[in-house]
Order: C-alpha cells, then sequence, then structure tokens
C-alpha cells in the first residue's frame, strides 16, 4: 500500500507504518511528527529517532526498556 507524506510517496502497511526503511528521511519523520501531533521534533526527538534506526537496522529488537536503559532518554 502507499501512502504519501510530505509530498513523497512512501510504502506503508495496513496500519501506515513505513515498511521499507530507506524511504525515512528527516522531512518525512517531521510530517509524520506533526500527523501524531508534535508540532517540531527536538534535537532530543532526533536523537532518539537516530538510535533506533541504528538498533533496527542491526537487527536488535526494539523495545521500550532497552531504550530507557540505552541512556538515549533522560527524564
Amino acid at each position: 500500500m502507499n501512502k504519501e507524506i510530505a509530498g513523497i510517496t512512501v510504502d506503508v502497511n495496513e496500519e501506515g507504518y513505513l515498511t521499507d526503511p530507506s524511504q525515512w528521511n528527516e522531512t518525512i519523520a517531521d510530517a509524520i511528527a506533526v500527523e501524531e501531533g508534535i508540532p517540531t521534533l527536538t534535537d532530543q526527538h532526533r536523537v532518539v529517532l537516530q538510535y533506533l534506526r541504528e538498533q533496527q537496522s542491526a537487527g536488535t529488537a526494539l523495545t521500550i526498556r532497552g531504550l530507557g536503559k540505552s541512556g538515549v532518554v533522560t527524564i
């Protein structure tokens, strides 16, 4: 299934998630954030996104616990 995000046609599944990680870019991230009610991605948002993309590329299972233990997110 295809969807246009930020003027770019991307492949998504039935829930609207990107199915081809190579189609992701910061412009698409910004547009998705706005769709989700986040008007502006901060530098910290981008750090978390980069970490998650690196973990996904390495084949690591993504979990909330793993993200919390990574030190990428601070409270």
